[in-house]
């Protein structure tokens, strides 16, 4: 504002004029009243030494203009100086948080893949445990699991092929002896079982049958269907 108002004045030849005529005609008046020649002389040296300072005012005035000129010309510069500064500071914090959102972000991942390797290694070991205590305990059952695996092997008897095949030969024999029973004692019922395409052995003839087979030649039926040690039933839970 300063630097516009001097600019404005020092710039107009109007004011200029209006304040060297303000001066003359003071100095005019002046000599109009003056009579003696020493009085005039002195009021001229008077109005000269004004015109001389107005002058050198003015050049002042234009130093001070100039001055304003260069100090606003800085004053620009150095805002655009802070400017420039301000939006590189706020440039390297940006870029300074960024750096610490990747940096947290690598160490989350860091973190959940550790968490994802030590969980794996947690199962990995506790896996290992469970066969370790199945190992021990299978150590413990080893008694008991080869008399199990003992009674499941075939007796001498079921090992012997014509002990079977007698067996069976019997059977026959009895099958074909009571169907013949049947036939003849039936009134011809036999032919209707026939066409029915039935079974001729009922539930109760062949509970008799077998009954007969198992006294001629018997077979150990705890040989055959051999029950497992409840020691073993609970480690197959375990393992399963």
């Amino acid at each position: 504002m300063e630097y516009e108002t001097l600019e404005t004045i020092m710039n107009s030849p109007a004011l200029i004029a209006t304040a060297v005529g303000v001066a003359s005609a003071a100095v005019a008046y002046t000599v109009g009243r003056l009579t003696s020649g020493s009085k005039y002389k002195i009021e001229k040296e008077k109005t000269k030494q004004a015109q001389i300072q107005l002058e050198i005012t003015k050049v002042e005035n234009q130093g001070e203009l100039e001055k304003l000129r260069y100090d606003n010309a800085d004053s620009d510069q150095k805002r655009q100086t802070d400017l420039i500064e301000l939006r590189r500071k706020h440039e390297l914090e940006d870029q300074k948080g960024i750096r610490e959102q990747y940096l947290e972000d690598k160490e989350r991942k860091k973190t959940k893949t550790l968490a994802r390797i030590t969980l794996k290694d947690q199962r990995k070991e506790s896996k290992r445990q469970h066969r370790l205590q199945l190992a021990d305990r299978l150590v413990q059952l080893q008694p008991v699991l080869v008399e199990y695996l003992d009674s499941l092997k075939p007796s001498e008897i079921q090992e012997d092929p014509d002990y079977l095949t007698q067996r069976r030969d019997y059977r026959a024999e009895l099958v074909k002896k009571t169907l013949k029973e049947i036939n003849e004692n039936g009134d011809g019922i036999m032919d209707d079982i026939v066409q029915k395409e039935s079974d001729p052995i009922n539930t109760a003839i062949e509970a008799i049958i077998n009954k007969l087979i198992d006294q001629r030649y018997p077979l150990d039926d705890k040989v055959r269907t051999p029950k497992m040690p409840k020691e073993l039933r609970r480690l197959i839970k375990a393992v399963l």
